[in-house]
């Protein structure tokens, strides 16, 4: 139903009859194996980013499909996605659960969707302690200091459909996604 305009990666393990499939439909097969020091999400953003020059990155979003379950040490190459692409607005998802950067030093006003997230969510810091503040949670952070190997805000709910976030260091946001229902 949807053929992509570019199959970017190493290509590994891209069947070939696969690649031929959409090679006859006009996708662009990128083979960027010479590059083994970043993941194929890093590189697919690197090609969004060179194709949309002219774009705001503010304003965009970029929905990745997929990017978490399966091998753990894939997902953290995702994870660093986002704090390698820092102004682009990228979300990781799957059927379970959403991921994002929360850029340090900005307040950040998240506005859920309560009939197709939660009711869990969590503030996650990454790389080094920091304070955190929050509105719209049942266990709201007031000048919270968060590190692994301390307190790390997993598990928490929402007691707002607004929820605002602030730290002086990035953090990652993620939170539950409701099962469709099977109709």
């Amino acid at each position: 139903r949807f053929i992509p305009d570019a199959i970017i990666g190493d290509l590994d393990s891209i069947l070939p009859e696969v690649r031929q499939f959409y090679e006859s439909r006009g996708t662009a097969v990128l083979d960027k194996s010479h590059d083994q020091d970043t993941v194929d999400l890093h590189k697919c953003i690197s090609f969004v980013a060179e194709t949309t020059a002219s774009i705001n990155v503010r304003t965009m979003k970029i929905l990745v499909v997929g990017a978490l379950g399966g091998r753990f040490d894939h997902e953290m190459g995702n994870i660093n996605v986002l704090f390698s692409f820092r102004s682009f607005r990228i979300i990781l998802f799957n059927d379970e659960s959403l991921v994002f950067l929360l850029p340090r030093d900005v307040l950040h006003t998240i506005h859920v969707s309560p009939e197709h997230e939660g009711p869990n969510c969590g503030i996650i810091p990454l790389g080094r302690p920091c304070t955190a503040t929050t509105t719209g949670l049942k266990w709201n952070l007031n000048q919270t200091s968060m590190e692994f190997g301390g307190l790390v805000s997993t598990s928490n709910m929402f007691a707002s459909d607004k929820v605002t976030v602030s730290s002086d260091s990035d953090l990652l946001w993620t939170s539950s996604i409701k099962p469709r229902s099977r109709t």
